[in-house]
């Protein structure tokens, strides 16, 4: 391919620290999806239920549950 586009980036971070920002907002997606799952618990919704709203599968789902 000839002509490939790119963007001209202003890199304002190292891409370690880039990487860390990433990593440490992976996790909070993560707390946030066990908080909603709890969240349809409380409403009364069936683990599938939960699940599927918070977007985690089934067995999952009944880990976060066991816990």
């Amino acid at each position: 391919m000839t002509n490939t586009e790119q963007i001209s980036i202003e890199h304002h971070l190292s891409s370690g620290d880039l990487l860390k920002k990433i990593k440490f907002l992976e996790k909070n997606t993560r707390v946030l999806q066990h908080l909603y799952f709890v969240r349809y618990g409380y409403e009364s919704a069936s683990v599938a239920e939960a699940s599927k709203a918070a977007g985690i599968s089934i067995p999952v789902a009944y880990q976060w549950q066991d816990r």
